[in-house]
């Protein structure tokens, strides 16, 4: 990602200091593109102190450029902005294209993310849709963003004619419509006036496509639906086409004009969307990588041989090829005419290419269908040869070539010198210098980004003036303020994505200002049962989460760690929804399963750790106990000792991740083993922290009257007493169940494999606890022994009545106590072993 500094050294003109380029000069264009790269200049600006407060901004242009970066700098400033646009509407290319789809990621396929229908852009967002809905949408949002804006000017019909620079003033000769009364001052019959500006940005794109390309040919717009090849052709068996040029839009018409009923949409999730398609993704992309070295090397590389190769065999096989052929138009001949030998080029998109690909040969299979390449500089319309073998409506011929069409689309590209004329001084020396810096910035020149710093910042900015979101964001969340997170396999890896970092994974507990959706595309054990429980995790532990995913093997997967926990009862299962597929191009992270749910987890049990420690500061400090949440009073001397040993215990637990992970699991959890660790860290959250908090200052009670015992990071417990001879091991446990049974029943005879165990969750002895789990009619008869409940080897500690009388006494007394405990439990282990000898 380019830092500001970078994107102002793309877009500063050496002609000025005070004139910056976006987008005008650089390939592989889109409209996603053009508006990133647009509120990219506007954020690098301001970060480097380029727009001066109250200063005079324009921007030509009223595109997908020239619109973000004027919205975007009167958002961040005070500059007064002035958008100036030749048409009398903005975005006026795309106004009526119905047929033609605008795809905001499309063009990085197969990359994660390229299947996102969402923009995600701070403002001006859009979605997957018909060209025109885009712009009406887009427009619509800039139009009344502007009239929240004072210092923001719409001027339409406004044409800049000629520019020079005067100093430090960028100064505009515009001929502009008529205002009511005014007469006109020019031969065109409107007004010519000079503008002054402090700073000009040109956002003026690439023109439009000149109409006599091919002389005698009157060539249509690819954003005119009457620029896509037609349905029928007067009837006839057989169609032929020729298609002028091989970018993007060419690819495309090629494709149009070979099918027998295009819809741009339905081919785009065709291919994309095709069973097996993704066995193609890493040969597509290795070929993309191929090219790009060959070309750096200045050498030809050819597509369609590598196509063959690599995927033609595949293409077959899943019978992806068989159903373009169906869809071919009867009797269609296709003719692609370039300039020279190169069929297909590096200047494309993957997914044109592929498809243009399969065109040609399920063209080349098909019995009925044809196609010619042809290549040259030159193509000229030429009357119909005498002795033509057939008829067409148009005759051409090309480097010795003749031949004759029906329909002759010609998509050669722009008219750029014309578009940059008025602005030959502003533009002095920019082309050359622009070549050189994307040489040297390689991709990152050709796939713009928008840094989190940009965007966060943006969106506030747009927050702060009661700037409403893009509509489709608005009718997903009842206009409440939103944010989602992506999760999907990808090449063995688990990649995550979104509106926030993996590393801010605490955001969906603490962030109480959003809503957030889990997006996962693939079933737990494709993203891997570790990350899986990690985002059941963030779920279960917020009401404004839920898991956008595959419901089937979703739900079962959540229940077994919610409803039917063996550690804990009472639980709520998180929300899911219906699953919506892709993956977002923000905050990407790629990285093993174990690697990101161990990036997760780090955060959320950080999180977790300083809600405990807020959670003791009242009690250990004041002896203070809201809600009751300790569950036991402390004298003053044992709170003092309990507060000492808090910041020790803490130090450690935050310096090791391992450790703080194994307190607070086993904390929730009696089965110390790895089989059930995800069961139990699942638990570890917002909606439990208050039982944590409870069993951490009941083992902080234990280690202030047995000195040496800290946290522990290996088996067996999460305690470790080290005063003895011999360490003797411990287990603070507030898990509620074990074996999806009481506790309170299980606890005495589990066999425990600590020395002393803690169970702050019961507060009376185990005895009584045990009657009134199973219900005195029940006992009746057959109440334990109580060598029978005391046969586990370990020490059972309770919050019984006794343990809170001697922490309200003070450190002394609970010392007494612990002591007196053991001497018992020693006792009682003892004459078991005596009377069990004598039977």
């Amino acid at each position: 990602m380019l830092a500001a500094r970078e994107i102002i050294e793309s877009a500063q003109s050496p002609a000025s200091a005070r004139v910056f380029v976006v987008g005008a000069y650089d390939g592989r264009i889109t409209f996603y593109s053009q508006q990133v790269r647009g509120l990219a200049l506007a954020h690098a600006l301001v970060d480097q102190q380029l727009v001066q407060e109250g200063s005079r901004v324009c921007v030509v242009g009223g595109g997908a450029a020239g619109m973000a970066v004027a919205a975007a700098l009167a958002l961040l400033t005070t500059a007064n902005v002035d958008l100036i646009e030749r048409s009398e509407q903005l975005l006026p290319l795309q106004s009526a294209a119905r047929r033609r789809r605008l795809d905001p990621h499309i063009y990085q396929w197969p990359k994660p993310g390229s299947a996102d229908l969402e923009a995600e852009i701070p403002i001006l967002d859009w979605t997957s849709g018909p060209a025109a809905e885009v712009q009406r949408s887009v427009r619509k949002q800039f139009e009344a963003l502007s009239l929240e804006l004072d210092h923001l000017r719409i001027l339409r019909s406004h044409e800049v004619v000629g520019s020079r620079i005067d100093g430090n003033l960028v100064r505009l000769n515009i001929h502009r419509a008529l205002d009511v009364g005014e007469a006109p001052n020019t031969e065109d019959g409107r007004i010519s006036e000079e503008r002054a500006y402090d700073l000009a940005v040109l956002a003026f794109g690439f023109g439009a496509e000149p109409t006599g390309a091919v002389k005698g040919i009157q060539s249509r717009t690819y954003w005119s639906d009457t620029g896509i090849p037609e349905r029928n052709i007067f009837g006839s068996a057989i169609s032929r086409f020729l298609i002028s040029g091989n970018g993007d839009g060419g690819l495309i018409d090629l494709v149009a004009a070979g099918s027998a009923d295009f819809d741009h949409a339905g081919i785009i999730k065709l291919i994309t969307q095709y069973s097996g398609i993704e066995r193609l993704h890493s040969a597509l992309l290795q070929i993309e990588e191929s090219a790009r070295q060959a070309q750096q090397r200045g050498e030809r590389f050819d597509y369609l041989s590598s196509y063959d190769h690599e995927i033609g065999g595949e293409v077959e096989t899943m019978g992806l090829l068989r159903d373009i052929e169906r869809r071919l138009r009867p009797g269609v001949h296709l003719i692609l005419q370039t300039r020279d030998a190169n069929l297909l080029n590096a200047e494309t998109s993957i997914l044109n290419r592929l498809a243009a690909y399969l065109t040609i040969k399920a063209c080349q299979g098909s019995s009925q269908a044809k196609f010619e390449h042809i290549h040259g500089p030159d193509l000229v319309k030429i009357a119909t040869p005498a002795g033509a073998t057939y008829k067409a409506e148009l005759w051409f011929e090309c480097n010795g070539h003749q031949f004759g069409v029906d329909e002759a689309v010609i998509r050669r590209g722009t008219d750029r010198r014309g578009i940059r004329g008025p602005f030959v001084d502003l533009l002095a020396g920019y082309e050359d210098a622009h070549r050189t810096w994307c040489d040297q910035a390689g991709e990152s020149a050709s796939v713009p980004s928008l840094s989190e710093k940009g965007h966060e910042a943006i969106l506030a900015a747009a927050r702060k003036y009661g700037i409403a979101p893009a509509p489709h964001v608005a009718a997903r969340h009842g206009g409440r303020m939103h944010r989602q997170v992506r999760v999907q396999s990808y090449q063995g890896n688990v990649r995550w994505s979104g509106d926030i970092t993996s590393a801010q994974a605490e955001l969906l507990w603490s962030d109480f200002n959003h809503n957030y959706t889990i997006m996962v595309s693939d079933p737990p054990e494709r993203v891997g049962r570790e990350v899986a429980v990690a985002l059941v995790r963030l779920a279960l532990h917020s009401d404004r989460v839920d898991i956008s995913a595959e419901a089937i093997s979703w739900s079962n997967f959540v229940r077994q760690l919610t409803n039917s926990s063996e550690h804990m009862d009472r639980l709520k299962s998180p929300t899911l929804s219906i699953a919506r597929t892709g993956a977002s191009l923000r905050n990407v992270a790629n990285m093993p399963s174990k690697n990101l749910a161990d990036a997760i987890n780090r955060r959320l049990n950080a999180y977790v750790l300083t809600r405990i420690h807020f959670g003791l500061e009242g009690f250990l400090e004041r002896g203070e106990d809201d809600g009751n949440v300790v569950g036991f009073r402390a004298a003053k001397d044992l709170r003092d000792k309990m507060r000492l040993l808090w910041d020790e215990w803490r130090v450690q637990l935050e310096a090791d991740v391992a450790l703080l992970d194994r307190f607070l699991t086993l904390s929730l959890c009696a089965k110390d083993s790895e089989i059930y660790e995800h069961g139990a860290r699942v638990l570890v959250g917002p909606h439990l922290v208050n039982a944590i908090i409870k069993s951490t200052a009941a083992a902080l009670a234990v280690g202030s009257a047995w000195p040496t015992t800290t946290p522990s990071g290996g088996i067996p417990g999460n305690l470790i007493r080290k005063a003895d001879p011999v360490a003797s091991s411990g287990h603070v446990c507030a898990a509620r169940l074990i074996d999806r049974q009481s506790v309170a029943v299980m606890a005495p005879s589990y066999g425990w494999s600590s020395a002393f165990v803690l169970l702050s969750e019961i507060d009376t002895p185990l005895q009584v606890a045990i009657m009134a789990s199973h219900g005195f009619a029940e006992l009746r008869g057959a109440q334990p022994k109580f060598t029978e409940l005391s046969s586990a080897p370990g020490v059972l500690l309770t919050l019984d009545q006794r343990f809170r009388r001697a922490a309200e006494q003070g450190l002394t007394a609970l010392s007494e106590c612990l002591d007196a405990l053991k001497v018992e439990h020693v006792s009682r282990m003892t004459s078991e072993v005596i009377e069990r000898g004598g039977r």
